[in-house]
């Protein structure tokens, strides 16, 4: 669990968090318990915890697990507080109506008005506490040639990725090559990420077209080289929804 004090929330106000003091830590727990019985700490496990002096409510549509006033049995401070997953984007009402987004992310509170900007900015704080070859992919969507079978594969091998702007439209859809053009973006994908043809087993996971695909990449690779249309010629025929014939 983490924590974080803020005077406001407000856009980018990030790097003003200060430390919790033990009077509103402790009249947090004294609130949860009332409102949840039977709650440990335990149950507060992945997730983060804001105080804010003012200027925040919860958005109705935003889905937290908890919220609501505390008093410092110490100083009689009362601010409110937001019991939220790490990871999770939340919703507030800023000051003068504004609304604003919030999450954590490798430890860091960001919050933003701008829903897009904050997810790229905590995916990219992400990244950059991960593998070098997720780093090698975030360079690859923002400088590659990005199709959507290329997209797939990317986002299937390095999720946490699944925010940049070039998947996050796709999320959850499965798309393979069609031919040698979409496949030729694969293979350059796989080039621009040394680590991701390694892994292009994984792939199979995507369903049975990606799996024959698989199968016959080193195949599909040559004709790549050799004659783009036999290499077509040879996708539409494993992408067939019966598969090639044997």
């Amino acid at each position: 669990m983490k924590m974080y004090h803020i005077e406001t929330i407000a856009p980018l106000e990030s790097e003003k968090a200060t430390g919790v003091g033990i009077g509103l830590y402790t009249g947090m727990l004294s609130a949860l318990e009332k409102q949840k019985p039977g709650m440990t700490l335990d149950d507060l496990e992945g997730h983060c915890v804001l105080f804010v002096d003012k200027g925040a409510s919860w958005k109705l549509a935003s889905a937290q697990f908890w919220s609501g006033p505390v008093k410092s049995e110490f100083t009689n401070k009362t601010v409110q507080v937001f019991v939220m997953k790490e990871k999770d984007l939340q919703e507030f009402q800023g000051p003068k109506g504004a609304v604003l987004y919030a999450k954590v992310c490798q430890g860091q509170l960001w919050i933003n008005a701008d829903r897009s900007a904050l997810e790229e900015q905590a995916q990219k704080s992400e990244v950059s506490a991960v593998s070098e070859d997720a780093k090698a992919a975030l360079q690859w969507l923002e400088t590659g040639r990005v199709g959507l079978s290329s997209g797939c594969l990317c986002a299937h091998l390095f999720p946490e990725l699944r925010a940049h702007h070039k998947l996050s439209e796709e999320a959850g859809q499965v798309h393979h090559p069609w031919d040698g053009a979409d496949f030729e973006r694969c293979v350059r994908f796989l080039e621009a990420v040394p680590g991701a043809k390694g892994r292009l087993q994984e792939a199979k996971d995507l369903g049975a077209v990606w799996s024959r695909l698989v199968d016959s990449w080193g195949e599909l690779e040559e004709l790549l080289k050799s004659d783009k249309k036999a290499c077509s010629d040879k996708i539409r025929v494993l992408v067939r929804p019966s598969g090639p014939k044997m």
